[in-house]
């Protein structure tokens, strides 16, 4: 039976310590539709993150390109758990969202990212991380193209302290941030217990927290209007109870620039000195603002009469309907920007006597 198009890329995850190797494995044959085509490209990093400890993380990387290798963006794609002996869904281990499978929207460059937990129980499974993106209109036979990337973790006979493993989840690599900037990250270390974890900002702590024993996630708030609008370094550390540290670390853009300069705005419509038989019009008028427009107010004779939100846009078209008597009537505009900044437009009488 047919069924709705998945283009499946099969990451397999073999838990191994020593060794990360792509397996070259020919792709089946399969019913794309003609002139039909997407690459889905993924991998897993690192190859071993957690010895003797009770879970075992990695980030998961794909990309959808076309045949040209443009990338993808806007794509949704599925990941999910497969056995590799079985090829049946599985829920041995759990993603960010604390489920066994996630669903995320690639980037402009065609991209996800995910963080993928695996309990040391499964310890030599053999498993795959299922990556699929759905098209609508089209459908496939049940032999999938596939990749795959093979992985092993095994554990050691005698305890070693490897250190806490951290993950930042967000903000992401290369992201560009402004304003008041949530930073979480993921700290485990099921064998020692984490005793603190640290936020630095290019190399100055921002905040820490104590170690919970009942939540491996932690949060904290950076300020970045403090902050040059540049690049800058985002590093959590975490130390465990014996005194060993783990770590990550993203780097991201502070764009936090404001204008001195209000909105500019005309009222397109009416014209002033026009006469406008009874009945309804459209009020019509254009506003913009490089950091972006929050509202345009609409007054009649010198009265609010309505507005419209547009929600930080750079560009705004208003238009807000009004009903016209034979009546001397004054309209204006006054479009606000998203720091408070404000313009009045210019001024429209009509019907005057």
């Amino acid at each position: 039976m047919k069924k709705t198009l998945f283009l499946l890329l099969l990451i397999s995850l073999v838990l191994s310590v020593s060794s990360c190797k792509r397996s070259a494995i020919d792709d089946p044959d399969w019913d794309s539709p003609v002139g039909f085509y997407v690459l889905l490209e993924g991998s897993a990093n690192p190859a071993v993150l957690l010895i003797d400890g009770n879970i075992h993380t990695s980030k998961i990387y794909v990309r959808a390109s076309d045949s040209k290798g443009n990338s993808l963006p806007g794509k949704t794609i599925y990941l999910a758990q497969f056995d590799s002996a079985s090829h049946q869904q599985v829920s041995w281990g759990y993603f960010e969202n604390n489920a066994s499978t996630i669903q995320k929207v690639t980037n402009a460059n065609g991209e996800i990212s995910a963080t993928y937990f695996w309990p040391v129980e499964w310890l030599s499974s053999s498993m795959y991380i299922h990556a699929l993106m759905v098209i609508d209109g089209h459908s496939y036979s049940d032999t999938l193209p596939q990749d795959y990337i093979s992985l092993t973790l095994v554990r050691s006979d005698s305890h070693s302290n490897n250190g806490p493993v951290v993950n930042i989840l967000s903000p992401s690599d290369n992201a560009v941030v402004s304003g008041t900037v949530a930073i979480s990250a993921v700290a485990i270390d099921a064998a020692d217990g984490i005793k603190r974890v640290d936020c630095y900002i290019d190399g100055q702590m921002i905040g820490y927290q104590a170690g919970s024993a009942t939540s491996d996630s932690y949060s904290f708030n950076w300020d970045t209007s403090e902050y040059s609008n540049n690049r800058h370094t985002i590093d959590v550390v975490a130390i465990d109870n014996a005194g060993a540290s783990g770590s990550d670390s993203v780097r991201v853009t502070v764009n936090n620039t404001q204008s001195d300069s209000p909105p500019d705005v005309v009222l397109i419509y009416p014209l002033d000195k026009s006469n406008i038989a009874p009945g309804q019009i459209m009020v019509l008028a254009n506003a913009e603002d490089d950091i972006g427009i929050n509202h345009v107010d609409l007054y009649v004779n010198d009265v609010f009469f309505g507005k419209t939100d547009f929600n930080g846009a750079r560009v705004a078209n208003f238009q807000l309907a009004y009903t016209m008597t034979n009546a001397e009537t004054k309209f204006y505009v006054i479009a606000w920007d998203t720091i408070g900044q404000k313009t009045v437009s210019n001024i429209a009488k009509v019907n005057e006597p």
